[in-house]
């Protein structure tokens, strides 16, 4: 089974939230949290 991560990172003031801008399709151009796939020797931690 894979697994996925999400981040979501935030300024000190938790007013402002970081997002990634998408290079590829599907989406390309569109906002997108902070992310990636679990390799098989990472926890997820």
């Amino acid at each position: 089974m894979q697994g996925y991560n999400v981040l979501m990172i935030y300024n000190k003031d938790m007013n402002q939230l970081l997002m990634c801008k998408r290079l590829k399709n599907p989406y390309k151009g569109l906002s997108n949290l902070v992310g990636g796939k679990i390799e098989s020797v990472e926890t997820g931690r």
